[in-house]
């Protein structure tokens, strides 16, 4: 029976690079395109390990993260975090929320360390490595690009977190993508997964929680 891999990157070229790397492998092969996505591939489907980039639409690779661990409770399997920004989040990689970090490279060097990398993970149990490093096909350095999109996706979300009111970011389908914690209180919530179905109905003026989360 082949083993499961999801793969979420919004980089559709990238997702079926990986995807042939891993199905030369052996693995049946999941893939999403934005952090939603795999949460509803995990609704449905369990996997033996996961790869993800961080800067994803909708749910972003650390809320992606986290979600994981709070549905499966722990470490389930190898979450891998697969990205272009991994070297401006050196300082930060134990709140991304995965077990190993690769930077993405050239692809020929990248093929090359990530064939090592299944290797060593295929020929030995899972146990999330004490030690947070980042896995690179070479010399990298931060690039200034990158940080100003770090700094502003984080600017972000600090506005949202910090607002007075209420904030509930939700889906065409009702599935929430961000909630501050403001919101949280109101409907008596400590965490709300993202992901997850706030209102199976539509919140309409008059209703007591569109009134409270106005007021």
């Amino acid at each position: 029976m082949h083993k499961k891999v999801l793969v979420v990157d919004s980089d559709y070229f990238f997702v079926e690079f990986l995807s042939q790397l891993l199905t030369k492998r052996g693995y049946e092969v999941l893939k999403a395109y934005n952090g939603k996505e795999g949460i509803a591939r995990l609704e449905d489907d369990t996997v033996d390990i996961l790869f993800s980039d961080l800067v994803l639409p909708k749910v972003d690779g650390p809320q992606f993260f986290k979600f994981i661990r709070n549905k499966y409770n722990g470490n389930p399997f190898p979450l891998v975090a697969l990205s272009g920004i991994m070297i401006e989040q050196l300082g930060s990689l134990n709140e991304i929320g995965a077990d190993y970090f690769i930077a993405k490279g050239p692809i020929d060097q990248l093929t090359i360390k990530l064939n090592e990398f299944i290797t060593e993970i295929e020929t030995r149990p899972f146990s999330p490595p004490e030690d947070k490093k980042v896995l690179a096909t070479g010399s990298v350095f931060p690039r200034r690009d990158a940080m100003e999109l770090l700094n502003a996706l984080q600017f972000h979300q600090a506005v949202i977190e910090c607002a007075a009111a209420g904030i509930i970011i939700v889906d065409s389908d009702t599935r929430i993508i961000n909630a501050n914690r403001t919101a949280l209180e109101i409907i008596g919530k400590r965490t709300v997964m993202a992901g997850v179905i706030i209102f199976r109905r539509n919140v309409v003026p008059g209703d007591d929680v569109h009134r409270k989360l106005r007021h």
